[in-house]
């Protein structure tokens, strides 16, 4: 909570009450950008949705993020970042190699980044979209509406895997500390401990 809410301004507002929606019907008035994360269809029972609140201020940039999307046969579902890991295909690129150890041993299986990485590649996601939403506003006037979703992102984040999945068919595994495309680009035991070695092209290796 202190990580994501240090210097920031708030209000508890009851949203399930008139006066509280009256509220927030007047902050949209004067707002730039709203950004919530209520499940898909919350907002729209009191009134607080993008459709009811661009009659306000037609202006207003409104970001949803959600598990799942605004719609789908999933959309109404609560999500984690943990879930989203696993789901998104992380979790499954993410620790030893076969080389280095046997699927079926501890530590083997599916393995979660250490930090909260579908989160915070959201927000950034989030960020970028809003800033996009922002400069089309200078150029027409009008505001928009954007459906930012955790599992959406983490695929996204797969990037070159993806794009190797796409060329070859075949699906990507863990593969430790190296990388799928560059060699070499791993860890190496020394005497005194470890080395990183990235070397990206063939000039840098000499």
């Amino acid at each position: 909570f202190m990580s994501t809410n240090r210097n920031k301004r708030s209000a508890a507002i009851d949203l399930a009450n008139p006066q509280g929606q009256a509220i927030i019907r007047k902050l949209a008035e004067q707002a730039d950008i709203c950004i919530e994360n209520f499940k898909v269809g919350d907002l729209a029972r009191y009134g607080l949705d993008y459709a009811s609140l661009s009659k306000v201020n037609p202006r207003l940039i409104y970001c949803s993020v959600t598990g799942f999307g605004q719609d789908g046969p999933w959309a109404t579902r609560p999500g984690y970042d943990y879930l989203f890991q696993g789901m998104g295909g992380l979790m499954s690129v993410t620790g030893p190699s076969r080389r280095e150890i046997a699927d079926d041993a501890p530590g083997g299986g599916p393995q979660k980044v250490g930090v909260a990485v579908a989160d915070l590649f959201t927000g950034m996601y989030a960020s970028t979209a809003i800033l996009a939403a922002l400069r089309h506003r200078d150029a027409t006037g009008q505001g928009q509406a954007i459906d930012m979703a955790l599992l959406h992102t983490q695929v996204a984040m797969l990037a070159n895997l993806g794009a190797n999945y796409l060329a070859t068919g075949v699906a990507p595994q863990r593969a430790g500390n190296a990388h799928q495309n560059i060699v070499p680009y791993q860890v190496f035991e020394v005497s005194d401990g470890h080395m990183i070695l990235a070397v990206g092209n063939d000039g840098q290796f000499a």
